[in-house]
């Protein structure tokens, strides 16, 4: 989780920033979670991860300048197969619970109306 949450995240930066740099305009655009800002049982490292992930793009966007733009994304639960990863029944289950009960559909989006 840490390998892909946050080293890919700089892994990312530091092949693009370069390229940004060098034509001097870019846009980086990350995908955090709420769990950045609530930290709930059981969710730690996750919550740790994408807390990461927004720090370190808040000091990308301060240390960046005006030619390069940085937006995070923070999104609610998403209904994917998280849950399966976890070794511990208990969380797989609490996990899943709170899935099927809020969590958006990744393939859905609100969009605008085809009527």
């Amino acid at each position: 989780m840490v390998d892909i949450n946050v080293q890919g995240v700089l892994h990312g930066i530091a092949a693009a920033l370069p390229v940004f740099r060098a034509q001097r305009t870019g846009h980086f655009i990350t995908t955090a979670s709420t769990a950045a800002f609530r930290i709930v049982p059981t969710m730690a490292v996750y919550a740790g991860t994408k807390f990461a992930v927004r720090a370190i793009c808040e000091g990308l966007r301060q240390e960046a300048g005006d030619a390069l733009r940085v937006t995070t994304v923070s999104p609610g639960p998403v209904h994917t197969a998280f849950a399966e990863a976890s070794t511990n029944p208990e969380v797989r289950t609490r996990i899943s619970e709170m899935r099927d009960r809020i969590a958006i559909h990744p393939a859905r989006s609100p969009g605008p109306s085809r009527s």
